[in-house]
């Protein structure tokens, strides 16, 4: 698997199961075993392409609109 987007997916899966409670990138490092700068670098993308929204540097992150659209874009098919 691709290093990053094994990361990426875990702070994506991370932040959801927070249920709208903010993640602060010190928890996601400490939680995940990840370097701090790798989170903000990881973050930083995802907010660009809407899959997480920053409230701010000290409140965290949250799941943004695209991890919504992607969820609710069908119903899974065997």
């Amino acid at each position: 698997m691709i290093k990053v987007l094994d990361k990426a997916f875990k702070i994506l899966e991370f932040i959801s199961d927070q249920n709208g409670v903010p993640c602060t990138v010190s928890q996601l490092s400490a939680e995940l075993s990840l370097n701090a700068a790798t989170c903000v670098r990881i973050l930083q993308d995802l907010v660009e392409m809407g899959y997480v929204e920053k409230l701010s540097r000290t409140r965290g992150y949250i799941i943004g609109p695209m991890s919504y659209l992607l969820c609710h874009r069908g119903s899974y098919k065997r």
